[in-house]
């Protein structure tokens, strides 16, 4: 679908650069066609215009140009000269006497007043003249003898100009004319636009359609490429002859896979790294670096949670407080490292008797601490007395000759605070310390 979409977008780009070339080239013709036939029709005027002006300059009696009166001595003897025209013309054809049928009428045929032989006067265009005043001399329109034109209408007015030198003004209206062979040619190139711009659109086509094919084969390589590409795997390198464009970016493709897969196998190890480190950190924050059980901190932060909720939900929650009898009579005879060495068994030993949901922790020193939700006092006494057994039927010398190791055991059951229960079941340890040690007393 990629191939697709992209083959039909260079077509279709190739196709209306080639249409727009093609419009723009129609639409700018006619322009030039009207530019260049009306441009032919004013010089043609404008060269009887300067002519008119040199003429008159030159008669005898003629008034210093560039002044009103000037201006309406001109335009007197026009009227007179067109007068003389017309009587002239009047003798040749007299009344009554028309041009025989399918011959076109001679030049000035027609009513008086302005003819159609009269330089300033065609079908399709009208000119005011003016002196380099702007006093008209040749009228037309609502325009009077000797009026002067505004600058406004100078400004619009074309310059009439005789050796350089600018000697009036002419003011058009109306469109040029245009001859048989004007229209002949503007229908010819016409049809050699239509014809030329059918062509171009062919040749773009085929062109684009060839030229496209080669490209767009290499790049649906690449886009297979892409879509085959998965985390981690290093993906089989592009091969793309040539050194154009497309080759450089399977080149750059092949060196940013093989990048991107050592990115992110370094990435995968990294992660792994840091999710071990950050699982050693969290396991040190909770956990007691001798014994390997829960800390005091942890403890406090299931105590807080299993109080609230049992107390919440009405169940069962038993607490007991373990501590090492004479423990301090084992370091100063045997030595510090064996104490060490009886609260590591020690701790082995009670986690061999507790549940997998218990929260077992070392409390202080050689006093350790045990919490077990969903517990009765019953059961929680059975497991005590179970933990107090399995610690003195241990082979303590195999630590050291003549150790011996008991514990005494101190419970109570859910009461109205935490406090509370602490403080029963310390109490209760005490008891049993009191009553001879390597026992279990509960509330």
């Amino acid at each position: 679908m990629m191939t697709l979409t992209l083959r039909a977008k260079v077509l279709a780009a190739l196709l209306l650069s080639s249409l727009g070339a093609v419009l723009v080239v129609a639409l700018v013709t006619p322009w030039l066609m009207e530019h260049r036939f009306l441009g032919q029709a004013r010089n043609t005027h404008f060269d009887h215009f300067t002519h008119l002006i040199e003429r008159y300059q030159q008669m005898p009696g003629a008034l210093p140009w560039g002044n009103r009166d000037a201006a309406l001595d001109l335009y007197h003897r026009i009227i007179e000269v067109d007068k003389a025209r017309h009587s002239q013309r009047q003798a040749r054809h007299p009344a009554g006497r028309r041009p025989l049928p399918g011959f076109p009428p001679p030049p000035g045929f027609g009513p008086p007043g302005r003819q159609q032989g009269d330089p300033f006067v065609s079908q399709d265009m009208r000119f005011v003249l003016a002196d380099t005043e702007g006093y008209v001399f040749h009228p037309f329109f609502d325009y009077q003898a000797g009026q002067k034109l505004t600058w406004l209408e100078r400004l619009r007015a074309d310059e009439l100009t005789l050796n350089g030198q600018p000697v009036g003004y002419a003011l058009a209206a109306g469109t040029a004319p245009e001859t048989r062979l004007d229209d002949s040619y503007r229908t010819l190139l016409y049809q050699s636009l239509a014809v030329a711009g059918g062509v171009a659109l062919v040749l773009s086509f085929l062109v684009a359609f060839f030229l496209t094919r080669p490209m767009l084969r290499q790049l649906r390589h690449l886009s297979n490429a892409v879509d085959g590409m998965e985390p981690g795997n290093r993906s089989e390198p592009i091969t793309v002859s040539g050194r154009d464009e497309i080759a450089t970016l399977a080149h750059a493709f092949n060196r940013m896979s093989d990048e991107l897969t050592d990115k992110y196998q370094a990435l995968q190890s990294s992660n792994a790294t840091i999710a071990r480190q950050a699982h050693t950190l969290e396991k040190l924050s909770y956990t007691d670096e001798l014994t390997g059980l829960y800390n005091r901190r942890y403890f406090n932060e299931q105590f807080d949670h299993w109080f609230g909720e049992c107390r919440r939900e009405g169940r069962q929650l038993a607490l007991i407080i373990i501590d090492v009898d004479h423990f301090k009579r084992i370091n100063d005879n045997f030595s510090h490292q064996t104490g060490d060495a009886v609260l590591q068994q020690i701790a082995r030993l009670l986690r061999e008797c507790v549940r997998s949901h218990d929260i077992l922790a070392r409390f202080g020193g050689e006093e350790l601490i045990l919490l077990m939700p969903d517990t009765s006092v019953e059961m929680a006494e059975e497991i005590a007395e179970r933990m107090r057994r399995h610690i003195e039927e241990h082979s303590w010398h195999q630590i050291a000759v003549g150790l011996q190791v008991t514990a005494s055991f101190g419970l109570t059951s859910l009461q109205t605070t935490q406090h509370d229960m602490l403080r029963i079941a310390d109490e209760q340890l005490y008891r049993a310390k009191d009553g001879g040690r390597n026992s279990v007393c509960v509330a």
